[in-house]
């Protein structure tokens, strides 16, 4: 399918279709690894029409919102004209209304109580009447307290929770989901799910409805499910994505897919680094990065690290609003937790104490902010390395080989061995770039891709360095912080499948009492 879109502005034709198949929110790809992106996504070809940015953005700080995504920035746009819809995607999404508690015993008004058995009429009554007195109290009382009295009944006696469903197909799946959610078309499809558009006729907004099918059969990959869930509650931040709504379950038996409904984001950066007609142009790169180091801020301020930063998480909408995505490999800063595990990040972005076997921090996104950022400039990837050493061999190419008393911070000898008996000199950016001419932006891009995390540049020195603030998008106020850290106590070595499916239901039970 192929949108036709105007010729205001510069041309940039999205390499995987920022119009039909937007971003493949199913999976995460991995070029080194092999991609995981469907085939519809990959053989798109639409294109786009973007903006180039003009002057200062304008900033009130009395009028600040940190939530508002969508405040006039003056950037590039995308211009579809004709019938055809504007482009598919994922991850971004306003702030939900919260309607009254007992919304969530609705079901007792709706088709749903017709199913339900007249053995069951007492326990209705009691629903009943436990769901009056709640509506009453609630400005006073807690309703994790409701929760707790009524979790028996809500698992056996309320399907879907008060909400009307129906059903549609795509890419051989079967959907169920709430009648507020209009199917638009099929987004892909990949190693984690099937991701549909969808019409949310509450809020008339475009969604993203992401299943993933079977997600209890499967232990480390229901972790990950059940994890992204609670990050994606816990952080609110306009640079990154938010959840909208989970479709909970017919029956706690019942319970095998977990239904995620995401915002809609127009297309991501990866389409865009590889359009044809691309011309990105400096300060564009600049507005970027300043909103992904804005992200990262908050993310690792509430003791998060991503660890799968690559320009395909990061989604983009035609005004240059970004959002990242994607937070299955996420995981908790612990400079304590040992043995992390090294089998994160896309290869192509993975930082150099991933690859040593190291123990790692957050610093590790940092590196692979640099990596997109050098990708952005050369249209390429950076270090794009087939294998492991590879990969290695790439890192040194560029960085130069270290020497021994710079490889003090390994602890592995072999690995130190091995990295003194390789020769080379490190190559000036401007040398990579010839055709850029930015002095602040290759300083800058040189402090990221340091070998020794040490020494890396910080977030924080990220934001003050004179590329990002010297630049016409910086805003100090913008740069917030999250006020409470994520807990992954839950995640204990010793979890089971059931006890994460009732863990996951619980976030739908609560997600269910804030829209």
């Amino acid at each position: 399918m192929e949108n036709n879109y105007s010729s205001r502005g510069f041309h940039t034709a999205c390499a995987s279709s920022c119009s039909s198949e937007a971003k493949d929110y199913s999976g995460n790809s991995d070029f080194g690894n092999g991609s995981r992106y469907s085939k519809n996504y990959r053989s798109a070809a639409s294109h786009a029409i973007l903006k180039p940015l003009q002057g200062k953005r304008k900033f009130n700080g009395s009028n600040y919102d940190e939530n508002d995504t969508h405040r006039k920035r003056h950037m590039m746009e995308f211009e579809p004209c004709g019938s055809n819809e504007s482009s598919e995607s994922v991850y971004s999404f306003n702030r939900v209304s919260r309607n009254r508690l007992s919304q969530r015993f609705s079901i007792h008004q709706t088709a749903g109580a017709d199913r339900m058995s007249q053995d069951f009429s007492h326990v209705l009554t009691e629903d009943r009447r436990i769901t009056n007195t709640n509506s009453r109290n609630r400005k006073s009382q807690d309703y994790r307290e409701v929760l707790n009295k009524t979790e028996e009944h809500v698992w056996r006696y309320q399907p879907y929770l008060g909400a009307k469903t129906h059903s549609f197909r795509a890419q051989d799946e079967d959907f169920i989901v709430d009648t507020r959610y209009e199917f638009i078309k099929t987004i892909g499809s990949g190693a984690y799910g099937t991701v549909v558009s969808a019409r949310d006729k509450k809020t008339e907004k475009k969604v993203a409805i992401k299943k993933v099918s079977n997600t209890f059969n499967d232990l480390l990959e229901a972790k990950r499910i059940l994890r992204e869930v609670k990050m994606l509650r816990h952080l609110n931040h306009s640079n990154l994505c938010e959840i909208v709504d989970l479709i909970p379950p017919s029956s706690k038996n019942s319970f095998s897919d977990v239904y995620l409904v995401l915002g809609y984001m127009e297309t991501d950066l990866h389409k865009i680094i590889y359009s044809k007609n691309n011309k990105l142009t400096e300060d564009h790169h600049k507005y970027f990065l300043y909103q992904l180091f804005k992200a990262l801020k908050f993310l690792h301020s509430a003791g998060i690290i991503h660890r799968d930063l690559k320009p395909s998480n990061i989604l983009l909408n035609g005004n240059c609003d970004l959002k990242i995505c994607d937070f299955g490999l996420a995981r908790a800063v612990d400079d304590n937790e040992p043995n992390k595990t090294v089998y994160v990040v896309t290869r192509w972005y993975r930082a150099p104490e991933i690859m040593m076997g190291q123990d790692y921090g957050a610093l590790i996104d940092v590196w692979a902010v640099g990596c997109i950022y050098g990708e952005m400039i050369g249209k390429t990837p950076l270090l794009n390395g087939s294998n492991y050493m590879k990969q290695l061999q790439l890192i040194l190419n560029v960085l130069g080989v270290p020497t021994r008393q710079e490889l003090s911070w390994v602890d592995n000898p072999k690995a130190v061995n091995w990295i003194c008996t390789l020769s080379g000199k490190r190559v000036p950016l401007q040398t990579l770039f010839p055709n850029y001419r930015s002095k602040r932006g290759l300083d800058f891009l040189e402090k990221l891709l340091v070998f020794n995390p040490a020494n890396r540049m910080t977030v924080q020195q990220a934001l003050e360095h004179p590329f990002l603030s010297k630049s016409s998008h910086y805003h100090k106020k913008e740069q917030t912080t999250c006020k409470k850290t994520f807990d992954m106590s839950y995640e204990t070595p010793t979890i089971e499948i059931e006890d994460i499916r009732t863990l996951m239901y619980n976030e739908i039970l609560e997600m269910r009492t804030l829209i």
